[in-house]
């Protein structure tokens, strides 16, 4: 369409870069949006300081006991 080879190489590349950046910032802006995600149940929980190994199986000791995990 052009003639020019050089500028249609420039085009070709301009294309593929510029769809490269849209298609990352799509993804980061669905990345956000929540539609149609699974929420953890447990994701709405604040906590004040990472959760150690002790804690854990305290956590997965108290949820076996709840019936909401099954036994290793």
């Amino acid at each position: 369409m052009t003639r020019s080879l050089a500028l249609s190489a420039i085009a070709g590349v301009a294309d593929v870069v510029s769809k490269l950046i849209l298609y990352y910032l799509h993804e980061r802006v669905w990345d956000v949006i929540g539609f149609g995600k699974i929420k953890h149940p447990l994701a709405s929980l604040k906590v004040k300081q990472p959760i150690g190994e002790k804690g854990m199986q305290e956590i997965k000791n108290k949820l076996k006991e709840l019936g909401h995990i099954s036994e290793d």
